[in-house]
C-alpha cells in the first residue's frame, strides 16, 4: 500500500479542541521525572520473587494491565480516538515461577530471605523441562518441591575442583556466582565449574549474587536467566534458587554461621506461551502519516529498572504530556510496548511483520531501550544506534543525523552510533525500509571495551533496580522521543534512503510461526529489495495467503512451514499446513507469470542460526512444491556452502551460496535447471511454469545469512532479475 493510502478502518472524526498555543519546549518542559520515576518502580515491584515480568508470564501480563489501567485515565486522548488493544502472539517457550522459598537456620533463628527461580533459556528445548519443578509440560497446577539440608559452602575454584561426584548428597550448597559468571570467566571454566557442582549432586543449590561496581568483578549478570547451568546436562537437577548476598549477611564469611537451608520450588514451563503488545493509536492531523515509539515490557527474570521499565515509563509519560497539554500530534503516533524482547525480540517480530499498512506510511520508528547506569568513568550520554542501509554500502545515517540536529535545538545532547545490525526492537522494521533507531543511554563503544554491554550497563542481573537506575534516564528517553515526534511530525523529512518503490515483493510467513523465520528477520535482503525499488510487505502467520495478496506483484517468497511444538515434545497441540484455497492462489500467481521463490528449513533454528530443534514441518513444503513439480526430501544436505553449477541471471558474479550447516532439504525436479549444488545433489532449482518461474532453494537462511559475502550479491541479483521480467 503508498505510503498516501488511509485505511478506512482508522477513526478521522473532529478531535477535541486542541490547545494550540503550547510551544515544543513547552512540552518538553511537562515531562514529569517524578512521574517517570514513580512508574519505573511500580513496574519493577511486580511479581517480586516470581520472574518479576518474565516473557510470557502472569508479571508480564500485570505490567500491560498498569499500562492499559495508565492510558484509561487520559480522557482527551480517548477523546481523540485513542483505544490502547492487546495484541496477542504466541513464542517459543516461558517459566512462569509460581513460588520460591529460602528460608535460613542459624543459631538461634530461622527467618526467610528473598529469593527467586531461575528460568529456562528462551529459544532452547533440550533443557528447558529441568526448569519445571513437576517436569510435565504446560501443567499449571501447583507442584512444589520442598527440600532441606545442611549448608555448604563453595566459594573458591578450588573447593569446586575438588569436589567428588556425589559428594554433595542430602546438603544445600550454596555458590558464589562469580565463580560460574559467564561475563568474567572463560565459558569453558564456567561450564566446567558447573558441572563439577552438579555431579556432587546437592539436593539443593542456591547461587548468591554480590553487587559491585568495581571493573572485572561480579555483579551477577545472566544469573537468572542465561547461567551455565542450563547447558549442563544432568538426570536430576537439585532444586535452585537465586539470591543476592545483600539479602542474607555483609558479607559472604557471615554464611558461615548458617545451619541448614529450606528451599521451596514451583515453576512451570509453557511451550508454545501466550505473550501480549500493547497497542495505543493516538489519531493526528495527518493520518497518511505515523511515528512508532516503542520499549518493551517485559524483563529478563529480574525487576528490570533499566531493561526496560524506564522506556516503558517514558512511554506513557509522552501520553501524560500530550493530554495534559491538549496536544493532538501532526501525524499518527502509535505507542507499543512489546513483549517477549527477552525472548528474542518475539513482540517486535509480530507487530511488524503484521502492519505492513502501517509501515509503508511511518516517517520514525524509535525503540526506547536501556536507560542503563554504567560505571562513573562512562557518561550517560543518550545515544542512537542505527544502521539502515549502511551495511550494502550507504554510510549516510538519515535518522540518527537529522535527530541529532533536531535535539541540539533544544540543547538535548545526543551522540549517533552505527552499528552492522540491532539487538533491539528496531530490528525487525528495518526489514520494511522504516527509518528506525535505538536510544539508549551510556557509549557502546565504552561498554564493550569495559566488559561487554549486559555486564557494564548493569542490566540482566539481580541489581537492575529502581533504586538503582539513572534518577534522569527515563527524563533523557521522554524528551527525545517526544522531540523526535514532533519535529520529524511537523517536518516530515525524508529519511528513507532508498528510492520510491516502484515494484513490489511480498514475503509469506502464513505458516511460519517461528520468528527466526519470520519476515522480520531478513533485513538485510528486505533492504537489498528496497534498494532495488522494491515496496517490501508481508502476510503474516495466522493470516491465510489469497488471489487479492498477490495482486500486482513482482516477488513472493515463501518462507518454511514452521510452528511451535516440535517432536518428541508438544507437537500433538496443533500442526500447521497449508489449505486447498492457498495452494490454488500460489500457483494461479506463477501460471500468470510470476517469480516464486520456495525455501524450507530442516531445524528450527535461533537468530544465530543455532538448531533448536528438528523441524517436523519440513515436508509440509511439498504441498506446494509438488505443485510445480518439484520435491523437498531426506537426506538432508551436508555443509554450509552451495557451488554454482549453472549460468544465469540470477548468479551473475556468485560463485556459492552459504547456507546454515545440515540445514539444507535435499531437491529433487521432474524438469527444470538445477542452479547450484551441495556435493552434487540440487541446492537451488528454477522450473518454468505457464509464464512464471518458480525457483525452489533448500535452506531459507540463504536469504539471511551471508551478508558479508555473496549471498548479497544473489540477493541483488534476484531483486534485478525480478523487476526486469
Amino acid at each position: 500500500m503508498p505510503p498516501t493510502a488511509v485505511p478506512a478502518s482508522i477513526h478521522t472524526s473532529p478531535p477535541p479542541t486542541p490547545n494550540p498555543t503550547l510551544t515544543t519546549a513547552d512540552l518538553l518542559a511537562l515531562i514529569s521525572p517524578d512521574r517517570l520515576l514513580a512508574d519505573v518502580a511500580a513496574l519493577s515491584a511486580i511479581q517480586p520473587g516470581s520472574g518479576w515480568r518474565s516473557a510470557g508470564t502472569q508479571g508480564e501480563a500485570e505490567a500491560i494491565d498498569y499500562v492499559y489501567t495508565e492510558l484509561e485515565k487520559l480522557s482527551y486522548l480517548q477523546g481523540l480516538g485513542m483505544a490502547p488493544e492487546r495484541e496477542a502472539f504466541s513464542l517459543l517457550l516461558s517459566t512462569e515461577v509460581w513460588e520460591a522459598g529460602l528460608e535460613l537456620t542459624a543459631p538461634g533463628e530461622t527467618y526467610q530471605v528473598p529469593a527467586t527461580a531461575l528460568v529456562a533459556p528462551p529459544d532452547r528445548l533440550g533443557p528447558a523441562l529441568r526448569f519445571d519443578s513437576d517436569g510435565i509440560l504446560n501443567d499449571a497446577q501447583p507442584n512444589p518441591l520442598d527440600v532441606k539440608g545442611p549448608v555448604v559452602l563453595l566459594s573458591t575454584a578450588e573447593e569446586i575442583a575438588n569436589l567428588e561426584s556425589e559428594q554433595l548428597t542430602a546438603t544445600v550448597a550454596f555458590l558464589d556466582y562469580a565463580l560460574i559468571d559467564p561475563t568474567i570467566v572463560e565459558w569453558s571454566d564456567a561450564l566446567e565449574r558447573s558441572a563439577a557442582v552438579l555431579a556432587a549432586n546437592p539436593t539443593g543449590l542456591v547461587i548468591v549474587t554480590h553487587h559491585s561496581e568495581q571493573p572485572g568483578e561480579s555483579h551477577g549478570t545472566f544469573a537468572g536467566d542465561g547461567s551455565p547451568l542450563a547447558y549442563i546436562e544432568v538426570g536430576a537437577r537439585p532444586v535452585t534458587l537465586l539470591t543476592r548476598l545483600e539479602d542474607i549477611a555483609s558479607s559472604w564469611g557471615d554464611l558461615a554461621a548458617l545451619q541448614s537451608a529450606r528451599l521451596t520450588w514451583d515453576t512451570d514451563v509453557f511451550s508454545p506461551a501466550t505473550s501480549h503488545n500493547m497497542v495505543a493509536r493516538i489519531p493526528g492531523r495527518d493520518p497518511t502519516h505515523a511515528i512508532l515509539l516503542t520499549a518493551h515490557i517485559d524483563s529478563a527474570n529480574n525487576p528490570g529498572a533499566m531493561d526496560d521499565a524506564g522506556g516503558a515509563a517514558a512511554l506513557l509519560e509522552i501520553a501524560r504530556v500530550l493530554n495534559a497539554a491538549r496536544v493532538q500530534p501532526a501525524v499518527d503516533l502509535y505507542l507499543v510496548w512489546f513483549g517477549a524482547e527477552e525472548s528474542g525480540l518475539i513482540g517486535s517480530f509480530a507487530f511488524a511483520s503484521a502492519h505492513s499498512e502501517l509501515l509503508d506510511r511511518t516517517l520514525l520508528m524509535i525503540a526506547m531501550d536501556c536507560p542503563t547506569r554504567p560505571p562513573p568513568a562512562i557518561a550517560t550520554t543518550p545515544h542512537l544506534l542505527t544502521w539502515a542501509s549502511g551495511t550494502l554500502g550507504d554510510d549516510e545515517l538519515l535518522t540518527a543525523t537529522y535527530l541529532v540536529t533536531a535535539a541540539a535545538q533544544h540543547d538535548l545532547h545526543v551522540v549517533t552510533a552505527p552499528a552492522s545490525r540491532a539487538a533491539a526492537d528496531n530490528l525487525p522494521f528495518a526489514a520494511f525500509d522504516v527509518p528506525n533507531t535505538q536510544l539508549l543511554l551510556g557509549s557502546p563503544q565504552a561498554f564493550a571495551a569495559q566488559g561487554g554491554f549486559y555486564y557494564t550497563s548493569n542490566i540482566h542481573n539481580p541489581y537492575d533496580t529502581a533504586d538503582r537506575a539513572p534518577p534522569d534516564g527515563p527524563l533523557k528517553m521522554a524528551r527525545l522521543a517526544l522531540l523526535a515526534a514532533l519535529e520529524v511530525g511537523q517536518a516530515q523529512p525524508t529519511l528513507r534512503d532508498t528510492p520510491p518503490p516502484q515494484r513490489r515483493a511480498v514475503l509469506i510467513g502464513s505458516h511460519t510461526e517461528a520468528a527466526q523465520s519470520s519476515p522480520g528477520n531478513f533485513a538485510d535482503l528486505a533492504t537489498t529489495l528496497a534498494r532495488a525499488g522494491f515496496d517490501v510487505d508481508t502476510i503474516p502467520y495466522g493470516q491465510s495467503v489469497t488471489d487479492a495478496d498477490l495482486q500486482e506483484t513482482d516477488l513472493v517468497i515463501v518462507l518454511p512451514v514452521l510452528d511451535y511444538p516440535a517432536p518428541n515434545w508438544n507437537e500433538s497441540l496443533y500442526d500447521e499446513n497449508w489449505n486447498e484455497a492457498e495452494l490454488l492462489a500460489l500457483e494461479a500467481y506463477v501460471q500468470q507469470g510470476g517469480l516464486l521463490v520456495l525455501t524450507n528449513s530442516a531445524d528450527h533454528r535461533d537468530f544465530a542460526g543455532r538448531p533448536i530443534a528438528a523441524n517436523e514441518d519440513w515436508a509440509d513444503m511439498n504441498a506446494l512444491a509438488a505443485r510445480f513439480g518439484i520435491t523437498y526430501v531426506e537426506p538432508f544436505l551436508v555443509g554450509y556452502e552451495a557451488e554454482v553449477v549453472a549460468e544465469h541471471p540470477l548468479l551473475d558474479g556468485v560463485q556459492r551460496l552459504q547456507l546454515l550447516p545440515d540445514n539444507g532439504l535435499g531437491l529433487e525436479t521432474e524438469q527444470g535447471t538445477v542452479l547450484a549444488t551441495v556435493d552434487n545433489r540440487p541446492a537451488a532449482v528454477l522450473v518454468e511454469r505457464g509464464t512464471g518461474q518458480i525457483l525452489a532453494l533448500s535452506d531459507v537462511w540463504m536469504l539471511a545469512a551471508g551478508w558479508d559475502g555473496e549471498n548479497t550479491v544473489f540477493w541483488e541479483q534476484l531483486g534485478r532479475y525480478a523487476g526486469d521480467r
